[in-house]
C-alpha cells in the first residue's frame, strides 16, 4: 500500500491541501512495522508544520489522493446531473464532508444549493466550506484561479435551480 503515496504527491482531507513529505516503515514499540505518510500543509494553511500518520488509517481520517483531471470531469457532470435521493441533516452533512468522500460532497452541495434561500446561517457556512474546498482543489489540479472554479461551479448549480 505505500506504493500509492509518494513523496512530493499531493493529498486532502476536508479541510487542507497537504504536500506529501515522506513515506517510511516505522517500527512501533511493540515491534510491529507499518508504513507511515508524514506530510505538510501545501495549500490553504497558515501553519507550518509536518504530520504523520499510518497509510492503513488514511480512509478513517478522510485524507485522499487530489483528483485527477478524469475526475474533475466527472464532478462537472455529477453537478450538471446528479439526482439527489435523500434529505441530509446538518449532523449528517458534516459527517459526510468529514469522510471526504467526492460523490458525497456533490450530492450535498446540490441538495443545499437547491434550497439556498431558506438554509440556516449553520448550513450557509457548511455549503461555503464545502465549496471552497472543492474550488481549491480543482484550482491546483487545474491550475485556474479558485475564483474561476467557482464560478462554473455556480454556473452549473443556477441551471439547476
Amino acid at each position: 500500500m505505500n506504493q500509492d503515496y509518494g513523496a512530493g504527491e499531493f493529498v486532502t482531507d476536508s479541510s487542507y491541501i497537504y504536500q506529501v513529505t515522506e513515506v517510511k516503515l516505522v517500527k512501533d514499540n511493540k515491534g510491529k512495522e507499518e508504513y507511515y505518510m508524514y506530510y505538510k500543509p501545501a495549500w490553504g494553511s497558515d501553519k507550518v508544520y509536518t504530520a504523520s500518520i499510518p497509510i492503513e488509517n488514511l480512509k478513517k481520517t478522510g485524507i485522499r489522493k487530489m483528483l485527477t483531471t478524469d475526475e474533475i470531469k466527472k464532478v462537472y457532470k455529477d453537478l450538471k446531473n446528479k439526482e439527489i435521493e435523500a434529505e441530509y441533516n446538518s449532523l449528517v452533512i458534516k459527517e459526510m464532508i468529514f469522510s471526504n468522500n467526492l460523490e458525497s460532497i456533490v450530492s450535498v452541495l446540490i441538495y443545499y444549493w437547491i434550497r439556498m434561500a431558506t438554509l440556516t446561517k449553520t448550513d450557509l457556512e457548511i455549503v461555503e466550506q464545502m465549496m471552497a474546498r472543492l474550488c481549491q482543489e480543482i484550482s491546483m489540479v487545474t491550475k485556474k484561479e479558485p475564483s474561476v472554479i467557482r464560478g462554473e461551479i455556480e454556473s452549473i448549480l443556477k441551471k439547476r435551480s
